[in-house]
């Protein structure tokens, strides 16, 4: 699946899986056009998420 979303969104989805309160979400840092992999973890019992990349620039080439 393939979510496109704003800086702010991403956060806010970021900082839900990571178990962060809301008023932190200024502290995940989301540069322009940047790649977050989130990944479903099957492993376990319970339907769990894991972050397996964080605002990755690298495909840009700059």
């Amino acid at each position: 699946m393939l979510i496109v979303g704003h800086a702010g969104v991403n956060r806010v989805i970021i900082s839900q899986l990571l178990g962060m309160p809301l008023k932190n979400i200024f502290q995940i840092c989301q540069d322009y056009a940047c790649l977050n992999i989130l990944c479903r973890d099957f492993r376990r019992d319970k339907e769990s998420y894991r972050l397996k990349l964080l605002n990755s620039t690298e495909h840009l080439d700059i």
